[in-house]
């Protein structure tokens, strides 16, 4: 076994998101694509191993903790997926990652039931391989935490946490912890479902302050009064001359943070209120003789766009100013379709964990391909909901396509629409995209028999050979412009396999 070790400046990746150097077990029988990941990790400040058998990467395993496992999963991977689950059992600390055939669906859902916490798809470029690293860093980091809570060494993993390997999430969590450390104000935009106070609440528990009060205000309650009361307090005369003050949750002694959710529906009653106490730092509950100051951190939320309600008038200017010193926009979940298989893994595992041991749920490739097609308008809560429920509903451990509902069952993707014969849209998708639908789709049916599934097209299999690897080809034109140079001036092209 070879271990690589790079001291170039790039290392600091790693190392900011553990503090201190991590080992990456790279498990592939493949020498160029072992060989490739090993370096690129290795750029990045990671200490890395290779194993080329079992029997090596169960010494690595046994020998010491890796904190990170790279395992290549082959088409026919059964035995490897076996080493999933030992890895997962004899250190449930170590972050998994699979790397997968992009057209061998079955391997990534049966990776993610085994343990993995991740996939990377092949072909790759170095910026996939990096962003996976960083995430799985990032996991480490966390389950350290966890584990110091449970020993009564450290603060722990906190809620609020966000699931996700997206890169347009990965950009808005890397403003978090910048903008945790401010006192200024926050505005949070996105789709209900989102996870719009998830990341509010996600900023106060790094923040200084993370120890005072995280109140949250629903302001589309039709109760105005006593939102008004809430937010500003009321003092009240009494005899002798005495006064009865409550405060409101602006003047809390205690401080903390203010969450506004739904701001856009406040009255502009209360926006009026809301600017200038935003603008003095003081508030005047209803019958106070003086003012009081300010002491909470405002951070709201809103799923309209209230720039287009300012202009319509129905959102104060100066309010919208006010609050957008800092604003947060989370992308719905169909713009971040690589985060559905984790999210999901992640909801099943807890369903497991709610019912101990009576029922152990899975998911089959027909259950995966129906979520994954589908569009999601209440994004990650929607998402919950239904895997709550195909739980709840299922006759059996495994969840099939007939547990969803039937509008995920039927697609609302585009490409679904025309696979399956219903809804076809105005819009007109290319004939080669469908084509290659259709051929993952025998693939997956056929359960990876590529005569069978050729058969089933209508084709002859050296013609199905050919399409994969003209596929594969596109997917390299396509990315090619991500790739990005090594620290030693060389640049690695996509890394794939043979087909």
């Amino acid at each position: 076994m070879t271990t690589y070790v790079n001291d170039t400046s790039s290392s600091h990746d790693c190392r900011s998101a553990l503090g201190l150097r991590s080992t990456v077990l790279v498990f592939s029988d493949d020498a160029l694509l072992g060989e490739a990941c090993c370096d690129i990790a290795a750029s990045m400040g990671f200490r890395t191993e290779r194993a080329s058998s079992s029997e090596g990467a169960r010494e690595w395993i046994k020998a010491q903790i890796v904190d990170i496992a790279i395992v290549h999963i082959p088409f026919n991977g059964n035995s490897r997926l076996e080493f999933l689950s030992e890895i997962h059992e004899r250190r449930p600390e170590t972050v998994i990652i699979s790397m997968v055939t992009v057209t061998v669906i079955r391997n990534v859902v049966e990776a993610m039931r085994r343990g993995a916490d991740d996939y990377l798809p092949i072909p790759f470029t170095v910026e996939d391989l990096s962003q996976v690293l960083s995430n799985a860093a990032r996991v480490c980091t966390e389950r350290r935490e966890t584990s110091d809570l449970e020993s009564g060494t450290g603060e722990g993993q906190k809620a609020g946490r966000l699931i996700f390997k997206s890169r347009n999430m990965e950009s808005l969590m890397k403003i978090v912890p910048r903008v945790a450390q401010s006192a200024h104000p926050v505005l949070i935009l996105g789709e209900s479902g989102t996870g719009k106070e998830r990341v509010a609440r996600g900023i106060h528990e790094i923040s200084p302050d993370a120890e005072k009060p995280f109140v949250s205000i629903d302001c589309s309650r039709a109760n105005t009064t006593l939102i008004e009361k809430e937010l500003f307090g009321v003092q009240s005369e009494r005899p002798l001359g005495a006064h009865d003050s409550s405060n409101g949750l602006l003047a809390a002694p205690q401080g903390g943070v203010v969450f506004l959710d739904e701001v856009g529906e406040l009255p502009l009653s209360i926006q009026t209120k809301l600017i200038h106490a935003m603008r003095n730092r003081e508030i005047w509950p209803s019958g106070a003789v003086s003012p009081e100051p300010i002491r909470t951190r405002i951070i709201a939320a809103s799923n309209h766009d209230l720039s287009s309600m300012v202009s319509g008038g129905t959102f104060r200017k100066d309010l919208f100013y006010q609050l957008n010193v800092v604003c947060l926009r989370i992308p719905p979940l169909r713009e971040r379709r690589e985060d559905i298989p984790l999210l999901i893994a992640h909801f099943l595992a807890r369903n497991n964990l709610q019912r101990e041991c009576v029922r152990r749920f899975t998911w089959s490739n027909e259950f995966f391909r129906a979520m994954m097609s589908y569009d999601w308008p209440g994004n990650v809560r929607e998402l919950e909901n239904v895997v709550n429920r195909a739980c709840a509903l299922a006759e059996h451990s495994k969840l099939q396509a007939c547990d969803l509902p039937s509008v995920i069952r039927i697609g609302d993707h585009p490409k679904g629409k025309i696979l399956n014969g219903h809804d076809r849209t105005s819009e007109i998708i290319p004939l080669r995209e469908v084509e290659h639908e259709a051929i993952l789709q025998a693939i997956t049916l056929s359960e990876g028999d590529k005569q069978k599934a050729a058969k089933c097209l209508g084709i002859g299999k050296t013609t199905l050979y050919r399409k994969l690897i003209e596929y594969c080809h596109d997917a390299e034109l396509s990315r090619s412009q991500r790739l990005r140079d090594l620290p030693n001036g060389q640049s690695y092209p996509l890394v794939s396999v043979n087909v």
